[in-house]
C-alpha cells in the first residue's frame, strides 16, 4: 500500500487522530479540511434530451445529446468539492483503459475529486448509463449497463482510515460493504479521538442490503425503499423505520422529490424541509446525489439535522434548474437561506 507521502497528501492534512479537528460546536478549526471518502460507482452517462418520453417502438429524434460523468458517489463527490473547506476522495472501480474511463477520470479531476484510491481492472469497460431526459416533465429514465466488478473488502482494507473524517457508502454489495463498515466501526472504537462518521445510502429496493441501515451513523433511504417497506410519505418513513431498522443514535433521512425531505434523530426528533423548486425544471439527473452531498456537508460542518437537510434541498433545487451538477454556488447571495452554511463564513 502506498504511503500518504507517496499519494501526495500534504503533511498538514495527514492523520486526524489526536488532532483538534473540531471545537465543542463541531465546527472546523483553522484551515483543516473536511475529508470525505465516497465509495460507490463512477460511470459514463449518455444523455439524450427528448421533447417527451417516447412510446414503446416509437422512432423519436432527440433534440440534444451530451456525455456526462455519472454515478451516485461520483456526482456527490463533485458537488462536495464545490463547498468551502471540503476535500473528497472517490473509492470506485474503474476500467484500466478506454475512452469512457479517460472521459470520466478527466472530468472528476477537473472537479477536484481525488482518485488515489480507485481500483483499476483490465479487460473491462466502464459502466454506462443511457439516459432519456424529458423536456416535458424534467424526468430522467435510465438504462444501465456494467461489465466491471464492484468494490470488495480487499479494495477497502488498504485505505488509511486515519486520513478521513467521513466515509460514505452506496449499498451495493451487502457482504462486502458490511465488512467495510465493520472495519470502520472497530476503527472508531480503537481511535476515540478521531472524528469519523459513517453514512450509507440505501437507494435500490434490494432487500438483502436493508440490514446496512442498522450499521451506520447516518442513513439515507430513497422514496422507493420507503414504499417497499410499506410507508407512503417521508415523515412516516423516517419516524417509523428509524426504530425498526436503525441504531438508536443514528440519523435517518428520506427525500421525497417535489415534497422535500424529512429526517429523524433521537436528539432532534422529526424534521421536514420543503423543496426549493427552480423557476424552470431542466434536469433532475443527479438531484438525489446533490441532496446527499449537501446533507453530509452540513452535518460534518456542525449544522443541525434540519439545517443540513435544508442545504441538501436547496442544492438539489439549484441542480434541477440547470444541466449537470456543476457551478451550483454561482450567483449565491446573502438573501439565500443557506448562505451562512455555504459562503465559507463559518469556516
Amino acid at each position: 500500500m502506498a504511503s500518504k507521502e507517496e499519494l501526495g497528501v500534504p503533511a498538514e492534512e495527514r492523520p486526524l487522530c489526536g488532532s483538534t479537528a473540531a471545537n465543542s460546536s463541531g465546527m472546523s478549526c483553522g484551515n483543516l479540511k473536511y475529508r470525505f471518502l465516497m465509495t460507490g460507482i463512477a460511470c459514463l452517462d449518455i444523455v439524450n434530451v427528448c421533447p417527451r418520453f417516447p412510446e414503446e417502438d416509437e422512432d423519436m429524434r432527440a433534440v440534444g445529446q451530451e456525455w456526462r460523468r455519472g454515478g451516485n458517489a461520483s456526482n456527490s463527490s463533485c458537488v462536495m468539492c464545490q463547498l468551502p473547506g471540503a476535500r473528497c476522495w472517490l473509492l470506485s472501480t474503474l476500467a484500466s483503459d478506454g475512452f469512457e474511463t479517460e472521459f470520466v477520470q478527466r472530468d472528476l479531476e477537473q472537479n477536484g475529486v481525488k482518485l488515489d484510491y480507485c481500483v483499476r481492472h483490465d479487460d473491462c469497460r466502464l459502466p454506462t448509463s443511457y439516459v432519456v431526459l424529458s423536456q416535458a416533465t424534467g424526468s430522467r429514465t435510465i438504462v444501465h449497463y456494467r461489465k466491471l466488478p464492484n468494490l470488495d473488502f480487499a479494495d477497502f482494507d488498504r485505505i488509511p482510515l486515519e486520513h478521513f473524517s467521513w466515509v460514505h457508502f452506496e449499498a451495493r454489495n451487502m457482504t462486502e460493504v458490511s465488512k467495510m463498515i465493520e472495519k470502520l466501526t472497530r476503527h472508531q472504537q480503537c481511535q476515540p479521538d478521531q472524528r469519523l462518521t459513517i453514512s450509507v445510502e440505501v437507494e435500490k429496493t434490494r432487500r438483502e442490503t436493508y440490514p446496512l441501515m442498522g450499521m451506520a451513523d447516518v442513513v439515507f433511504i430513497s422514496k422507493e425503499v420507503a414504499q417497499d417497506l410499506g410507508r407512503n410519505d417521508a415523515k412516516s418513513a423516517v419516524v417509523q423505520l428509524h426504530s425498526l431498522h436503525c441504531r438508536k443514535d443514528a440519523k435517518l433521512i428520506c427525500a421525497w422529490g417535489s415534497c422535500g425531505a424529512d429526517g429523524f434523530s433521537q436528539s432532534e426528533g422529526h424534521v421536514h424541509c420543503d423543496a426549493f423548486p427552480p423557476e424552470s425544471l431542466v434536469d433532475t439527473l443527479g438531484a438525489g446525489d446533490t441532496f446527499n452531498a449537501g446533507v453530509l456537508y452540513g452535518l460534518e460542518s456542525g449544522a443541525s439535522l434540519f439545517e443540513s437537510i435544508r442545504l441538501g434541498c436547496w442544492l438539489a433545487g439549484r441542480k434541477c434548474g440547470r444541466l449537470g451538477v456543476g457551478n451550483l454556488l454561482d450567483g449565491l447571495s446573502e438573501s439565500d437561506t443557506v448562505y451562512s452554511l455555504v459562503s465559507g463564513q463559518q469556516h
